[in-house]
């Protein structure tokens, strides 16, 4: 069976298509969609879908009880409902032009990270129906900008061997057993924006799997971004986000990038038979062993610039 695993937040037009292209596979592969919904306005929320999507199961997460920013908390409250031994993990407004389930059910093998291609549309067709669906018209959108995007929203790769090779999970594949051994995403990240995917590579390099990229599967990344018009209320919103991704930095580049463990939490039954005290003691050994050189940094530059700022004063 093959779990798809998305975290959703009030985008249920672009997410309805994206069941849409699941849906011929109903009754031929064996597959559920797990969504979890992160808190999404009551107009927005997905209960209603499951008669029409009878693969559809929904996990909603209350707005009231959010204390994290990161998905990387509903996506991990996703990984542990999932029956399948085959995961789709993907984002909620990537529609499947190609055969992703049939392709994942014929192909993905152990200890393989399958990262397909993600092509990103612009307004104007993710705002028409006509367009979107039309195949002949996206196959000429891909070849007339066959290259890597330009900024957000932009026509081009989000995700291709060739022009964007970050595998970043837009729509990406592995069985579970190696998703539990990983332990899903790092919830360090939970209060800041950004480096979860980056984590979640850089865990995945860790463990020695084989990333393979399927350029000629591919998902259309529908165009989400709505910028306010309030360039007060723009630039609020930029400082905001930039502070939590400056967060999320440097917890991947001082902490993540610096340890050799990939394993992170603990998933389901798979960790029954295994000592979890012991792993988790010498997780916290190395997480301390690393924070303890950082903050003595900081306490160092902290000291020498009162020093400086007193000498200054004679």
């Amino acid at each position: 069976m093959i779990s798809v695993v998305t975290a959703y937040y009030n985008r249920k037009k672009l997410f309805t298509r994206t069941l849409k292209s699941m849906l011929p596979y109903y009754g031929k592969i064996d597959f559920e969609v797990i969504v979890v919904d992160d808190g999404s306005d009551e107009a927005e929320r997905l209960e209603d879908l499951q008669t029409d999507f009878p693969f559809l199961n929904v996990i909603r997460l209350e707005k009231q009880n959010k204390w994290y920013k990161n998905p990387c908390i509903p996506f991990n409250v996703g990984f542990e409902a999932v029956k399948g031994d085959k995961i789709i993990i993907q984002n909620p407004e990537c529609y499947h032009f190609g055969a992703i389930l049939a392709y994942v059910d014929a192909h993905l093998k152990e200890n393989e990270y399958l990262s397909f291609g993600c092509f990103s549309l612009d307004k104007t067709t993710t705002n028409s129906e006509e367009l979107l669906f039309d195949k002949e018209n996206i196959e000429k959108l891909i070849s007339e900008n066959d290259k890597t995007f330009v900024k957000n929203g932009d026509l081009g790769w989000y995700n291709h061997s060739k022009f964007r090779p970050e595998a970043y999970h837009f729509c990406a594949a592995m069985t579970k057993h190696d998703l539990y051994d990983l332990g899903g995403f790092d919830e360090r990240y939970a209060k800041g924006v950004g480096y979860d995917d980056d984590d979640f590579i850089w865990r995945i390099r860790q463990k020695k799997m084989n990333i393979k990229f399927v350029d000629d599967v591919i998902v259309l990344h529908q165009n989400h971004y709505n910028y306010s018009e309030n360039k007060i209320e723009a630039e609020d919103m930029i400082r905001q986000i930039l502070d939590s991704y400056k967060r999320n930095k440097a917890i991947f580049e001082e902490i993540t990038q610096r340890s050799n463990l990939y394993k992170v939490n603990y998933l389901g039954e798979s960790y029954d038979n295994v000592n979890v005290s012991k792993i988790d003691f010498n997780y916290t050994q190395e997480f301390n062993k690393l924070l303890k050189p950082i903050l003595k940094s900081k306490l160092k530059r902290k000291i020498s610039y009162h020093i400086l700022k007193f000498v200054s004063k004679f």
